[in-house]
């Protein structure tokens, strides 16, 4: 089964139509010729009329198709219906030699006879079958050279003029075609014969271009070509001319003429003004949708509370919605038509503006001053972009504006107000930095300062001790013993208090710091003083840092010598340093098993000064962790610290991993 039903011979319903009526046709052709016996056509008188209504119709239609045809004529029109059209006027000419010879006629031109009569019979009916085959090999091909049509023109009259003078004036140069009382020769016949066999491949031709879509009415030609065989085999049976066989004949040529007229017709008249009425048709609901668009789009605009306007190649305006009236203090009559740029402070930059909008497509957040005409100044930002027709042609530019004159006011008040901010931070951060410098001049001056008495009191405490410890009781060496030791603790406070002013004020010296190679070296320097406490450090694996090893350094040495303090008075005490990578950050970790603390006192772990056990439990001053908070936070870091009392503590402090520029 055929899969594309075009293909199907029922797919056309005119080719159907043309079926039923040749199925009706053909049969009855054969239903005559199988009892001629029971019609006949009682002599010459009520013959001639029959055969002068049927010739005169074929040669009427003849000249209307060529005159429809040729007048209807176009280069994008079927090239086939031309040619058919300038082939049936020849043999409309022929014809109608043809019926002023036939036997009855008056004989004021030629004499008649039925010779003469059936040889230009024969000679139209040839020209009328090449025609056929020629309209069904070229279908729909068009005449792409307007003269071919005037050749055609020639050449047919040349044709019909030739064939109808030998018809005319040498009869007895054709074949005998008739004998009176013996009816057709065989030559006669076979010419018919011959007629058909021409006529059965346009026949097949125009069914098969029936069957698909095609330009010209095929249906009607393959109708017309298949009632002219039937015409043609009719003519092939008759004994005398008021045979049935010969009014049967003439009967299908009127028919197959009237079908080749329909085809003629479709294609040059009905065809090209129904594809007309069709394009009237869609256009004026493409400009009724168009016009229905035009409101919608106009009612759009004008719901826009911001300026819309449309802007021409040359920079002219095309529409405006009331937002641009009431922006620029014009009606939109004024407007329309002016030069986009005259409405702004600066001309030469809107014109810049739109200019680069035909060139790029579209520009955003174009900042330009409209001018009221009583001289009020909007500031707006404009975002345009160019609209174009149906084929993409740039027709113009749509630009809408956004009022941000009150934004820009709230603008300039915040960047006055950060200016002033500004100015006031430098003033107060100089003052600072001021009153940061003579704090640590005075904290390095007065712990300098303070080592010289207290040099003088632990050296004549010790004076007293060694020269008059005859004449010294025991309370009184031990009240000097006080006095040097606090003498000591002082110049170790003082040295603490120096290290935490060095640690906020040296410049970092930042390189890659092995921290695990640093801890261990920390963790040996340290073993004099833990020397007769069963204390062991485990370091783990630590993570490099970029950092300044000197101050990295006096971490580890303040958090070991803490964890180390709070854990030698311990049963299995143990100190761990350990690391690892977390995001961006490398975290480290010094933890002890020894005393801990109160985590409600975390806050107070690293403030300068602050303890979390007496002094007399344990040394110190209170400046290490602080110098350890100060270090790590110049180095972009952070520290805590987790404890529980009793069971120890973890103090951690984070580094990031990306090497950052310092100044």
């Amino acid at each position: 089964m055929p899969s594309d039903p075009r293909r199907l011979p029922y797919a056309n319903p005119e080719l159907r139509r043309m079926l039923w009526l040749l199925s009706g046709l053909t049969a009855l052709f054969v239903f005559i010729w199988l009892a001629p016996a029971l019609y006949t056509v009682q002599g010459m008188a009520s013959y001639l009329p029959v055969h002068m209504f049927a010739e005169t119709f074929s040669i009427v239609v003849a000249m209307l198709v060529f005159g429809v045809a040729w007048n209807a004529y176009s280069v994008e029109r079927p090239g086939n219906i031309i040619i058919l059209a300038c082939a049936l006027l020849a043999v409309g000419l022929v014809d109608f030699a043809h019926m002023l010879s036939f036997k009855g006629m008056p004989e004021c031109i030629t004499p008649s006879g039925p010779e003469k009569a059936i040889n230009l019979w024969l000679s139209a009916r040839l020209l009328a079958a090449l025609a056929l085959l020629a309209a069904a090999l070229r279908p729909w091909l068009p005449l792409t050279e307007p003269r071919t049509r005037y050749w055609l023109l020639a050449g047919s009259l040349a044709i019909a003029v030739g064939v109808s003078w030998l018809g005319l004036a040498y009869p007895q140069a054709w074949p005998r075609t008739f004998i009176a009382g013996q009816g057709l020769t065989p030559f006669k016949i076979g010419a018919e014969y011959a007629i058909v066999a021409i006529l059965l491949l346009p026949a097949v031709l125009f069914y098969r271009q029936a069957r698909r879509p095609q330009t010209y009415d095929a249906a009607s030609l393959f109708a017309a070509t298949v009632i002219t065989i039937l015409s043609e085999l009719s003519f092939t049976l008759y004994s005398d001319v008021a045979d049935i066989f010969n009014l049967l004949g003439h009967f299908y040529k009127i028919v197959a003429y009237f079908f080749i007229y329909r085809a003629v017709f479709v294609a040059s008249v009905r065809e090209p003004f129904q594809r007309l009425d069709a394009e009237f048709a869609e256009n004026r609901r493409i400009a009724k949708a168009l016009q229905t668009v035009s409101l919608y789009t106009r009612s759009l605009i004008e719901a826009s509370l911001d300026p819309l306007v449309t802007i021409n190649a040359a920079g002219k305006i095309t529409d405006v919605n009331h937002a641009t009236e009431q922006v620029t203090g014009m009606s939109r009559a004024e407007l329309i038509g002016t030069d986009f740029s005259d409405y702004f402070t600066d001309p030469d930059k809107a014109r810049s503006g739109y200019q680069q909008v035909f060139l790029k497509g579209s520009v955003t957040d174009y900042l330009l001053a409209l001018r009221h005409r009583d001289g009020h100044v909007t500031d707006v930002l404009y975002n345009a972009s160019v609209y174009c027709d149906e084929t993409g042609e740039v027709l113009g530019v749509f630009a809408a504006a956004r009022d941000i004159t009150e934004r820009k006011k709230a603008e300039e008040n915040l960047l006055a107000l950060k200016n002033d901010l500004e100015i006031r931070v430098q003033e107060r951060t100089t003052q600072l930095e001021a009153a940061n410098q003579e704090l640590e001049a005075f904290s390095y001056s007065v712990s300098h300062d303070l080592r010289t008495p207290l040099r003088a009191i632990d050296g004549f405490s010790g004076i007293l001790l060694e020269d008059y410890a005859d004449k010294l009781d025991d309370e009184g060496k031990r009240l000097l013993n006080v006095v040097r030791d606090n003498t000591v603790r002082m110049g170790q406070l003082i040295d603490d208090i120096l290290k935490f002013s060095r640690a906020g004020r040296l410049e970092l010296s930042y390189s890659a710091i092995d921290m695990e190679e640093l801890a261990r070296s920390v963790c040996e320097e340290l073993q004099p003083a833990i020397a007769g406490h069963e204390v062991p450090v485990e370091i783990e694996h630590l993570p490099s840092a970029m950092g300044d090893r000197a101050m990295m350094r006096q971490v580890f040495v303040n958090l070991l010598s803490n964890a180390i303090k709070f854990s030698r008075s311990k049963e299995g005490a143990h100190v761990k340093v350990g690391g690892s990578i977390e995001g961006n950050e490398a975290i480290y970790f010094v933890q002890d098993n020894g005393v801990g603390f109160d985590m409600q006192y975390v806050g107070k772990l690293f403030g300068v000064f602050q303890r979390l056990h007496g002094i007399t439990e344990f040394e110190g001053t209170g400046i290490g962790l602080a110098i350890v908070k100060r270090v790590v936070t110049r180095h972009g870091g952070r520290v805590w610290a987790e404890g529980k009392v009793g069971e120890g503590a973890t103090v951690y402090f984070a580094l990031p991993t990306r090497e950052k520029e310092h100044g």
